[in-house]
């Protein structure tokens, strides 16, 4: 009863604040930027201004070679060389080509650039068009053998890509900063010190702090995941593995102030925690780059389960045993923090 009181209390206070605020405007402008600035996928695609001057039947080959051949690249064709170094100039990330018949009678591929690249660089997009018409040539056979190591899953858009990044950095870092903040504001006006001296257990205040962050944390998760994923999460098991993570990234900043007096103190160990575990998101977006230190920031299993649920048929055991985790983690953090909170009040 006395922790509903206090939790209720602290709800009701928590308005009265700026901090509650500030995680609400995060979770609008990470809307607003995700729906109206950002695409739904990120492409690669760059303009090729091409002159094609062969007659025929070479250029409808030719022709027909680059429409099918340029999948990641925009083909705009144009009527003289002029146009095509006019157009450079205008646009600084686009690359021309110019196809003609040699003195020797050769079909010759010319490529305009901007001057800027590399010789590697050069060699390199060099290659990488003749590899891509390669494969569309009469008799082609792809000498390239691969074998699937795991099961395919479907692609997620890149707005979905970015949406765990989001959630974690909602339920681990800023509910850190938060309660942080919270915590030294209760310490500078004497109220933690004041629980000594009143029927209220210094247990009841800090879960009390937990259920408060907890509340915020999820309306904040689901009115982004509303907003963003729409029908594509699963709310059920989300919810569910939010309120976990949730409660381990409160129960570290319960941990933090309890080693500090005020919040400029305590400033260094808090950027310091939010950086190893943002360390995380390197690998989440590079998969490639995971060594097992990495692997083993909390963050990066919350980056991953928060990624399944958005996929049509997620690996629930692997979320719920990192649930299970963040659980178990979040009790043993608690009750250290509660352990150095009452050592303190005792002194």
């Amino acid at each position: 009863m006395k922790f509903l009181t206090t939790f209720l209390k602290d709800l009701k206070l928590s308005f009265r604040t700026f901090y509650i605020y500030i995680e609400i405007a995060l979770a609008v402008i990470f809307i607003l930027v995700m729906l109206f600035v950002l695409p739904e996928n990120f492409t690669t695609e760059h303009d090729i201004y091409t002159l094609i001057e062969l007659e025929e039947p070479a250029y409808s080959s030719v022709r027909t070679l680059f429409d099918e051949g340029a999948e990641a690249d925009r083909l705009i064709y144009l009527d003289s060389r002029e146009a095509i170094e006019n157009a450079l100039l205008e646009d600084r990330e686009a690359a021309g080509i110019h196809v003609f018949r040699s003195a020797e009678g050769r079909i010759t591929y010319d490529f305009v650039l901007q001057g800027y690249e590399s010789p590697k660089l050069v060699e390199l997009l060099k290659q990488t068009f003749i590899g891509d018409l390669t494969t569309y040539m009469p008799d082609y056979e792809d000498q390239v053998s691969i074998t699937t190591l795991g099961g395919a899953r479907e692609k997620l858009s890149d707005r979905l890509t970015v949406l765990p990044v989001f959630l974690v950095l909602n339920s681990a870092f800023t509910g850190l900063f938060i309660v942080a903040a919270y915590i030294f504001m209760d310490k500078d006006e004497g109220t933690i010190k004041a629980l000594t001296v009143t029927p209220a257990k210094i247990s009841d205040y800090l879960l009390a702090k937990l259920g408060m962050m907890l509340v915020m944390g999820m309306l904040t998760s689901l009115l982004v995941t509303l907003a963003i994923a729409r029908g594509s999460a699963h709310y059920g098991p989300l919810m569910i593995f939010m309120a976990a993570a949730n409660l381990f990234g409160t129960a570290i900043g319960l941990l933090l102030t309890s080693f500090y007096d005020d919040l400029m103190k305590a400033m260094s160990s808090i950027f310091v925690v939010v950086f190893v575990l943002a360390f995380s998101t390197i690998s989440y977006f590079m998969p490639s780059f995971s060594p097992l230190i990495i692997r083993m920031i909390p963050t990066y299993p919350m980056l991953v389960s928060i990624r399944e649920l958005l996929y049509q048929q997620p690996n629930l055991t692997y979320v719920y045993a990192t649930a299970g985790g963040l659980l178990a983690g979040a009790a043993l953090i608690f009750m250290l923090a509660l352990y150095r909170f009452k050592k303190t009040l005792t002194v």
